[in-house]
C-alpha cells in the first residue's frame, strides 16, 4: 500500500470568511501574548508547577503556561468571539463559548518541561483554528526567545524573522524531499523524555542506520515543530503515541504547507491525520509528518517491524 497525498478531509475549501476572522485572531493573539511571553522568559518567569495535564503523567502545567490562556480568553471576551478554546490543561476546554463557530487549539508554552529546569531549549507558542468540521483555517506559533512568527493567513505559510522589530513577512514553502537517505534529510524526533526515546530507539533504529552520514535527526518536536516543516527545514517529524494535543496546537502549518501527515496504527493500517475534538486527550500510535508522499512510505518500512 502506499501513501496518498490528502490535505482537505472534506473535499471543499474552507468558508472563506471563516478563515479571514480566524486569521485575524491568530495575529492578535501573537500581538497580545508574544510581547508578554518574551519578556517572561527572559526573566525567567513562571517555571513554578501549578497543575498536571491529563492523561499525561510526565507532563506539567507551569505558571507561565497561563499567561497564553489568559491572553486568548481576554480576546475572546473582548471581542465576544465564537470561538471554543481547548488547550492540553483543560478539559475539555478553557472558553467554552455558547454558539461558536469556531474551534482553537492551544500549546500556550511548548517546551514547558525543559524550561522548568532551566535548559536551554527554544521555547513557543502555538495555536491552530478549525471549523465545526475540523477544517484547519489558520495558525500561529512563535518563538518566544527570537520572537520568529509562523504564520498561516487564507492558506498561505509566511515567517516573520522578529515579529516585535516588524520584520516584513515572506512566503515559505515546505521540502520536496522524497529519501531520508539523502545527504540533506533532516527528521525530527522528540527524544526529551525517557519513554519516547525508548520507543523511538527501539522502532527508527533501522531508519536511522541508512541515513547519510550527513543527515540530521533533530532531537526535538512537538507542537512547535510545523514551522519548521512548513520552512522546509525539516523534512518529517516522526513520534510514536503522539498525544493529540502536540498536534493540533501546530497543525494548521502543515496542512497548508500539503505536507503528508498519517497516523499509523499497530495493525499497519493508516489514515490521514486531521483534527478531532472527541479525540483531542488521545494518543495515536504513529505520526508522520513527511514534505512527501514517498518519504513518508520510505520511513514506514524503514520501521523496525519487531518494535
Amino acid at each position: 500500500m502506499t501513501v496518498s497525498r490528502e490535505i482537505g478531509p472534506s473535499g471543499e475549501y474552507p468558508n472563506k470568511e471563516l478563515m479571514s476572522v480566524a486569521g485575524n485572531i491568530a495575529l492578535n493573539y501573537i500581538k497580545e501574548s508574544l510581547p508578554l511571553l518574551h519578556i517572561a522568559v527572559a526573566k525567567g518567569i513562571g517555571r513554578n508547577v501549578v497543575g498536571s495535564v491529563l492523561g499525561r503523567p510526565e507532563d506539567e502545567e507551569i505558571g507561565i503556561d497561563k499567561i497564553g490562556e489568559n491572553v486568548i480568553t481576554g480576546i475572546i471576551d473582548r471581542e465576544n468571539l465564537p470561538l471554543q478554546v481547548y488547550s492540553e490543561h483543560a478539559d475539555p476546554f478553557i472558553a467554552p463559548k455558547e454558539g461558536a463557530k469556531l474551534r482553537a487549539a492551544l500549546d500556550p508554552f511548548d517546551n514547558s518541561s525543559e524550561y522548568k529546569r532551566g535548559l536551554p531549549t527554544p521555547v513557543f507558542t502555538c495555536m491552530s483554528l478549525y471549523d465545526l468540521d475540523n477544517n484547519p483555517l489558520a495558525g500561529v506559533t512563535a518563538n518566544l526567545e527570537t520572537n520568529k512568527v509562523y504564520l498561516n493567513i487564507e492558506g498561505k505559510n509566511y515567517v516573520i524573522d522578529d515579529f516585535l522589530k516588524g520584520t516584513p513577512p515572506r512566503r515559505i514553502f515546505k521540502s520536496e524531499r522524497k529519501s531520508i537517505k539523502d545527504e540533506g534529510a533532516t527528521i525530527a524526533m522528540y527524544t526529551g523524555s525517557n519513554q519516547y526515546s525508548r520507543l523511538i530507539n527501539s522502532q527508527f533504529r533501522d531508519m536511522i542506520d541508512v541515513m547519510h552520514i550527513k543527515g540530521r535527526t533533530f532531537a526535538n518536536g512537538g507542537a512547535f515543530i510545523y514551522g519548521p516543516l512548513a520552512e522546509g527545514a525539516v523534512d518529517a517529524y516522526i513520534m510514536p503515541r503522539e498525544p493529540r494535543e502536540e498536534i493540533d496546537a501546530g497543525f494548521a502549518l502543515a496542512h497548508f504547507a500539503n505536507m503528508t501527515s498519517l497516523i499509523v496504527h499497530k495493525d499497519g493500517r493508516r489514515e490521514p491525520y486531521r483534527f478531532d475534538r472527541s479525540k483531542y486527550h488521545e494518543e495515536v500510535d504513529l505520526f508522520i509528518c513527511a514534505s512527501t508522499p514517498e518519504l513518508a512510505e520510505e520511513i514506514i518500512n524503514l520501521q523496525n517491524k519487531a518494535a
